[in-house]
């Protein structure tokens, strides 16, 4: 597991590059040690790992004399961004309606965590104290590769995720990706 710099910074981010090269360091550590890795990521975290990992794939890697690599993408309830778009923009420019944005627009908190991101309501109270806000200006960074058109990808969708519902899923898949079969 990664955890990210955007994610209870000690000074929030204006752009998403930390959280795309710290995922890009431990997966090229992986990688150099010749090992097939498979990347999971999950919500936000399918955005900076899908751009983390260009140029780390099994396919490019080999092409540089280079050994191991990203064999696969597996995204759970990701958002899936075409390159130049960022999660913002893909949005039509708009917030979602569950985001509680700081009014200095630097960080962001879930309204209701606890109904937005916990189905179950055993551990919700403990999960919900853990959470730390997020750098908003990372959601404003413009995506340069999408890695779900030249690695292995598959897409988890989770029905009853109240933060990326579940017809946001399904579109962000069927739409940007439509038609777009991996193609090695």
């Amino acid at each position: 597991m990664v955890h990210l710099p955007s994610v209870g910074p000690v000074e929030y981010l204006a752009d998403f590059s930390p959280d795309v090269a710290h995922i890009r360091a431990e997966v090229e550590r992986i990688a150099n040690s010749g090992r097939r890795i498979v990347v999971v990521a999950h919500s936000y975290g399918g955005v900076v790992s899908s751009e983390a990992i260009q140029g780390l794939d099994l396919v490019t890697r080999p092409k540089n004399g280079q050994s191991g690599g990203v064999a696969h993408l597996f995204l759970c309830c990701s958002f899936v961004i075409s390159k130049g778009k960022s999660v913002i923009s893909t949005f039509g420019g708009n917030n979602l309606p569950w985001w509680n944005i700081s009014a200095d627009r630097l960080a962001l908190s879930p309204i209701s965590p606890g109904e937005i991101f916990y189905v179950s309501t055993s551990e919700v109270q403990g999960a919900v104290a853990r959470l730390k806000p997020h750098s908003y200006q990372t959601l404003h960074s413009p995506v340069t590769y999408a890695a779900w058109k030249h690695v292995p990808t598959t897409y988890l969708y989770c029905v009853k995720d109240n933060a990326i519902p579940f017809y946001v899923q399904k579109m962000m898949v069927e739409e940007t990706a439509k038609g777009y079969p991996y193609p090695h």
